[in-house]
């Protein structure tokens, strides 16, 4: 039964977008296994629950201990599979929340040293997926923006994808090209990357990645806004507004993940509109809120978008104090690529 209501909880929270009764089915799987100790089940259960529905309450990083130890439980009772999942999510959701990429890059390959001696192909892809996308942000990669390096060649991981209609695996290498896209600034190559794994999001229903998904398609769309055509404009606000309700749901039900995640794309979405004093007001929101909760990624792209913002502005000064601010917390989450391209696009805030 706990499988089961850790299953049901996913599916309130994904797809019937009921948080609150999602997770107290969540707390129901969690107690049965505590009661009965059966480790035959934990990883499995512990992959629903942890994975997919606990993150919409409490703290992402709270749920990394659960994975820890579904994937120790999977080992121990022959459960390979399942403990690649939880694998995968550890390294996965260790990038969300903004954890050290210096430290966590090895950490990501002894994981994927570990799938590969349990002969967990699948797991073994999915984590070099995100291992490549660290590399890339810490400047170990020739191009930013493409998967290839160290640790995998995206046409290759594509190429498999594909013929085993890996939907799943899809979505999360749409998922990784769209931020690194955004971030270092292909913006329609992000919107494309946005399209492409927006076609496989049911996939990875109540996951971490819907709200990570969600900012970041939001942010690319309104960047090229001012670009697009009326018709094209039409349909990026309906999604847009789209987003912004769900984020604000979400950022209701758990501000520890979400909210800086909602200023953020206000911030953006009154910019577009031209609302310069509600622009302000939400992006020193975001950022006040990613430094509170400990999203330093999120706190320096914050930083650099108001930096961008005071530069449309002609506001020079004021733009200097946001770029600096950004370009140091990068180099606290250990994204060098990215203190790299700030100094190599913006040479006059920079010495």
């Amino acid at each position: 039964s706990a499988f089961a209501y850790g299953v049901y909880g996913v599916m309130l929270c994904g797809v019937v977008g009921d948080i609150e009764s999602g997770y107290q089915f969540a707390e129901l799987a969690l107690q049965l296994l505590e009661r009965y100790s059966a480790k035959e089940i934990q990883a499995r259960t512990l992959d629903m629950v942890a994975g997919f529905v606990l993150h919409w309450r409490d703290p992402a990083i709270s749920v990394l201990e659960h994975l820890r130890y579904g994937y120790q439980c999977g080992v121990e009772s022959g459960e390979f599979e399942w403990a690649s999942y939880t694998a995968f999510k550890i390294c996965q959701y260790s990038v969300f929340i903004g954890l050290e990429l210096n430290a966590l890059e090895p950490e990501i390959a002894n994981w994927s040293s570990a799938l590969s001696q349990l002969k967990q192909t699948m797991g073994v892809h999915l984590i070099e997926v995100t291992r490549q996308g660290v590399l890339n942000l810490m400047g170990r990669s020739e191009d930013c923006c493409r998967l290839v390096g160290e640790a995998i060649d995206e046409d290759h991981v594509l190429s498999v994808y594909l013929a085993d209609r890996n939907q799943y695996g899809l979505h999360y290498l749409y998922l990784n090209k769209l931020i690194l896209c955004y971030l270092f600034g292909q913006y329609s190559q992000a919107t494309i990357y946005a399209q492409l794994a927006r076609k496989y999001v049911e996939n990875v229903t109540s996951a971490l990645a819907i709200p990570v998904f969600t900012l970041y398609e939001s942010l690319a769309n309104l960047t090229v806004y001012p670009d697009l055509d009326e018709s094209d404009r039409r349909d990026i606000l309906s999604q847009i507004e789209t987003n912004r309700n769900k984020m604000k749901y979400w950022a209701a039900c758990a501000p520890k993940n979400h909210l800086q995640k909602f200023y953020l794309i206000e911030a953006e979405y009154h910019r577009v509109l031209g609302d310069k004093l509600e622009a302000i007001e939400y992006y020193d929101r975001a950022i006040a809120t990613a430094k509170e909760n400990e999203y330093v990624q999120e706190e320096a792209l914050a930083n650099e978008l108001a930096a961008k913002f005071y530069l449309a502005w002609k506001k020079n000064k004021i733009a200097r104090v946001y770029f600096k601010e950004a370009s140091d917390l990068y180099l606290q989450w250990g994204a060098l690529a990215k203190v790299e391209d700030l100094n190599l696009n913006y040479p006059q805030f920079f010495t």
